[in-house]
C-alpha cells in the first residue's frame, strides 16, 4: 500500500462583525476557509489491493488581523469598538467641519483588501424636525494622510463635496494593506512600523462636512451618532 501525505494551510474561518459607537472606528472581518481534499482508489483485483490517500492539514496558528492605531498604540475593535476623540465632533453646526485621522494596520501575515462604511447609530425620534438625525446632509472627503492622494470628496474644499454618508465606502473603494513580516503587535502595544512591508498601514485623513443649506432648518437641535467600519478581507 501506498500512502502519500501534503500539507495545506488556511486562513481563519470567517468572523462575525463588530461594531462601533459615535465617531469612532471598528472593524469587521471576512475570510474564507480552504477545504481539505482526499481521493481513494478502490479494490482492482481479487488478490491485489492498493490505496493512495492526501492528507490535508487546514488551518494555521497566523492570526488574520486588521486593527487601529490610536496615539501610536494597536487596538483592537472588541465589543463596542474604538473610542476615538474627535476634536469639535460635539459642536457640528450648518457651514462647518470636522477632521480627524483614522490609522488602520493589518497586524497579520496575510494580504488584505479593507473597504470603509458608514453605520448611522442614532435611533430618531421623529422623522423631521428638532431631534432628528441630520446624517443625510453632511458631505465627505477622505485622503490618505500619508501621500497626501484624495480618496473620495473634495479634501480642499470639504464643503463643496458631493459624497453623501451612505456613498462614503464606495467613493473611498478597496484600500490594500500589505501582509505584515514582522512578528502581530499586541493590543495595547505600541505599533511599529515594518520596514519590509511599509504599505501594512494607511492612515486616512476623514472630513465630516455639514453645508449650510436651507434643509438645514428642519433639523436645528438635531444630532448625529455615527461609525466608521472597516471590513478587511485576505488575498
Amino acid at each position: 500500500m501506498t500512502r502519500a501525505r501534503a500539507g495545506r494551510r488556511a486562513r481563519p474561518a470567517p468572523r462575525r462583525p463588530r461594531a462601533a459607537t459615535v465617531l469612532v472606528a471598528a472593524l469587521a472581518l471576512a475570510v474564507g476557509g480552504l477545504g481539505a481534499v482526499g481521493a481513494t482508489v478502490a479494490p482492482t483485483g481479487a488478490a491485489l489491493r492498493d490505496v493512495a490517500g492526501l492528507d490535508a492539514t487546514v488551518g494555521s496558528g497566523e492570526r488574520f488581523d486588521i486593527g487601529l492605531v490610536q496615539d501610536g498604540v494597536l487596538r483592537q475593535a472588541e465589543g463596542d469598538g474604538v473610542a476615538w476623540q474627535v476634536e469639535g465632533a460635539g459642536s457640528l453646526l450648518p457651514g462647518h467641519t470636522v477632521t480627524f485621522d483614522v490609522p488602520v494596520a493589518n497586524n497579520g501575515p496575510y494580504d488584505a483588501d479593507v473597504v470603509l462604511a458608514v453605520a448611522d447609530r442614532y435611533a430618531e425620534t421623529a422623522p423631521s424636525g428638532p431631534g432628528s438625525d441630520p446624517v443625510a446632509l453632511y458631505r465627505w472627503s477622505v485622503a490618505d494622510a500619508q501621500t497626501g492622494a484624495v480618496l473620495a470628496g473634495t479634501p480642499a474644499t470639504p464643503l463643496t463635496s458631493t459624497v453623501t454618508t451612505a456613498q462614503v465606502g464606495a467613493a473611498v473603494g478597496g484600500l490594500h494593506l500589505a501582509g505584515r513580516t514582522l512578528p502581530a503587535v499586541a493590543d495595547g502595544a505600541p505599533w511599529t512600523a515594518d520596514p519590509a512591508a511599509p504599505g501594512d498601514h494607511r492612515v486616512l485623513r476623514v472630513t465630516v462636512a455639514y453645508p449650510d443649506t436651507p434643509a438645514t432648518e428642519a433639523f436645528n437641535g438635531g444630532r448625529s451618532a455615527l461609525a466608521l467600519v472597516f471590513t478587511g478581507s485576505s488575498r
